[in-house]
């Protein structure tokens, strides 16, 4: 068996499931200053996800130079039971779905597309358009969850085509915030200016029109709780935005760390008490399992995709309509007060779930 995967670049949620079927699984990378300088244009700076993301599992990356003979030099000599390709929004991805069909080989794509993206009328003629064509050049659709399965089945893809393979985190690399000594967690807190008895509500976000937690600022100073603290982590052009209002709101009880690389992210979540991801355009999120796997009761709106597979209302987290504060306002006051037992053996059952073991045995799966 040999599985070909073409995306642009390397991240730490899909490299660890390269390295788990390394012994199938082929890469190919599409954008080679991604590979190893991964500028993210929303936060209009260059990411850090680790030093390993090229180890373990076997790549290519398409030259520069006669990108498209070398494309179709590989896919005819390759001889792959299945080509994944990670959507179809450049170049490369939908060479990439050409080529495997005209080489006969079993054709499938990852969408994480959602209805809720699809406001305007020339937006949904467009994806008529495109899953008219993908219908034919595709033979079976992976989705990050159930919004985006909900999405191909309004656009006529037949459910026995669809499988799941999601954004998942590394639920052993985050479960380690449960490990961090005490000490440590006390000289994080001084350093952020956090009263070591304050509980801490955290946000990690871009700041951006999409994710800039704005909700839980005006949802935050509404509560009036002086035994609270909120760590804000990211960055992009809304950041000093956020901070202003902060200001204007006269938010005493407030942290923002700036970006923080994705290995330094545990301790973080090990000093918190309640996660929030407020986004009015999410259609996964992948710090909500990051979340789950440090054992807390996450917050999101209904504009956050995670949500509709993660959390189980009221046991795990709770779901609040993007735009109400007051409803968010509501959702803390409930979170901080949930029944501890309940909330672990939730979280525990959904990690039981979404894993990588089982993400490759559905990519395996659709090899037959």
């Amino acid at each position: 068996m040999k599985i070909g995967i073409v995306i642009t670049h390397p991240t730490q949620f899909d490299v660890p499931i390269f390295k788990l079927g390394h012994e199938f699984i082929e890469v190919i990378y599409t954008d080679r200053k991604r590979v190893t300088n991964i500028y993210d244009p929303e936060i209009k700076q260059t990411v850090k996800w680790g030093d390993k993301n090229l180890e373990g599992y076997k790549f290519d990356i398409i030259p520069e130079k006669e990108a498209s003979k070398w494309l179709y030099r590989k896919f005819k000599s390759a001889q792959y039971d299945l080509v994944i390709t990670n959507g179809y929004a450049n170049k490369y991805y939908i060479l990439s779905i050409v080529l495997g069909k005209f080489f006969a080989l079993k054709n499938a794509i990852r969408v994480d597309s959602v209805l809720y993206n699809n406001k305007s009328g020339a937006k949904r003629i467009y994806k008529q358009l495109v899953y008219f064509f993908l219908k034919i050049f595709i033979d079976h659709f992976f989705v990050v969850g159930t919004l985006s399965k909900n999405h191909l089945l309004k656009y006529g893809i037949k459910d026995e085509k669809i499988s799941n393979y999601g954004y998942i985190s590394d639920n052993d690399f985050f479960s380690t915030s449960l490990e961090v000594p005490s000490e440590q967690k006390k000289e994080l807190k001084e350093v952020l200016g956090i009263s070591p008895a304050s509980k801490v509500v955290l946000c990690i976000s871009k700041h951006n029109e999409r994710e800039a937690p704005f909700d839980t600022l005006q949802a935050f100073e509404k509560l009036h709780d002086n035994t609270l603290h909120l760590l804000l982590i990211g960055d992009g052009p809304l950041h000093q935005k956020l901070i202003d209002m902060a200001g204007s709101l006269n938010i005493k009880n407030i942290s923002f760390a700036g970006y923080i690389k994705f290995t330094d992210l545990p301790i973080y979540y090990s000093i918190s008490d309640v996660f929030i991801h407020d986004s009015h355009d999410e259609p996964w999120g992948v710090s909500v399992q990051e979340a789950i796997a440090c054992a807390l009761p996450v917050i999101t709106s209904d504009k956050v995709g995670a949500s509709f597979d993660l959390i189980l209302e009221g046991k795990n987290g709770y779901v609040f309509k993007a735009g109400d504060v007051e409803g968010l306002v509501e959702k803390m006051k409930l979170s901080l007060v949930m029944d501890k037992a309940l909330l672990a053996q939730t979280n525990l059952a959904i990690l039981d779930q979404w894993n990588y073991k089982n993400t490759l045995e559905n990519i395996v799966a659709a090899v037959s």
